[in-house]
């Protein structure tokens, strides 16, 4: 009876231990979680955990999603381990056992998520896991600054409107210098449209690309057109200006004096008809020169009267 009344007296301390040993149980697991996620952040051999692209803020390139929303996001994972974890229900939170633990304990003992979060070492697992996060970021901050290149693409296609342009430019070299920039930024849209990566973290460019690329082609294709437009325009003009010489020498002089008249007719307008056909060739040849240099892959060459 001594031995069986000594054996229940240290039922109490008994299951302390029980919960303690439950509970280190607990905060040993969640630690083996949290150091398993920087164990495979090491791997060399890893596919990339963390995927962005990239875009253009006022003075910087910008990520979508940003640093903070993965740090965020992470620390989420790692309460949310804590949270399965808690969810196994503590030795001494058992009703049958209060009367054994009674004045052994006050409350209900320390919280598991306290003690994980008291621990130093889950502390440096999470302080490690968003280090690393913000140290890939700001190595890849410095590698897309080459995107800076195509600023003023991302600025030409916010700000561009072509009948705004059209209304102050109706020549053929202001056509030719714009398709040389379209050109240009087409090359260096073409440099960013792959990907880069860091660490956990992979860097998409396709998406910024493929929108302003498409914006480029989209006002080559215009500006290609009102230069076939002014071409046509050009030719129509010349025309009709030959046409009119020769109304002009339609009629024939119907004495000595209309002859005199005539002739001198004649001279101005060989002259001018001199001057219309080397307008002719020179525009209308430039402006086809200019459809030529900036065609298409798949476009027809250009048909310039």
């Amino acid at each position: 009876m001594k031995l069986a009344k000594r054996n229940y007296n240290g039922l109490g301390t008994f299951i302390r231990l029980v919960d303690y040993m439950v509970v280190e149980t607990q905060v040993k697991i969640n630690q083996e979680s949290a150091d398993l996620i920087l164990a495979e952040m090491a791997k060399d051999s890893k596919k990339y955990g963390i995927q962005t692209t990239v875009s253009f803020a006022q003075e910087d390139m910008s990520f979508e999603p940003a640093k903070t929303e993965f740090i965020t996001q992470f620390e989420k994972i790692l309460q949310d381990m804590q949270s399965v974890t808690e969810e196994v229900s503590r030795v001494i939170s058992h009703q049958d056992f209060h009367q054994f633990i009674h004045g052994l304990i006050s409350d209900s003992g320390p919280r598991f998520r306290a003690i994980v979060e008291d621990s130093e070492a889950y502390s440096t697992s999470k302080t490690t896991i968003q280090r690393r996060i913000a140290l890939d970021f700001e190595e890849l901050q410095q590698i897309v600054k080459k995107f800076e290149a195509c600023r003023v693409v991302d600025d030409f296609d916010r700000d561009f409107v072509f009948e705004e342009w059209k209304k102050d430019h109706s020549d053929h070299e202001a056509i030719r210098a714009k398709l040389s920039d379209l050109a240009k930024w087409e090359a260096a849209v073409g440099r960013i449209a792959g990907q880069d990566a860091k660490g956990l973290v992979l860097v998409q460019g396709r998406k910024l690309a493929a929108r302003l690329s498409q914006r480029v082609k989209e006002e080559q294709g215009r500006m290609k057109e009102y230069l076939l437009e002014l071409a046509e325009l050009k030719a129509k003009e010349i025309q009709t200006g030959l046409q009119e010489i020769k109304q002009t020498l339609k009629a024939a002089p119907g004495s000595l004096t209309s002859y005199v008249e005539y002739v001198s007719k004649v001279q101005m307008c060989k002259a001018r008809k001199d001057a219309l056909a080397e307008e002719k060739k020179r525009k209308l040849e430039e402006m086809k020169g200019v459809l030529s240099k900036y065609r298409g892959k798949d476009e027809p060459y250009p048909n310039v009267p």
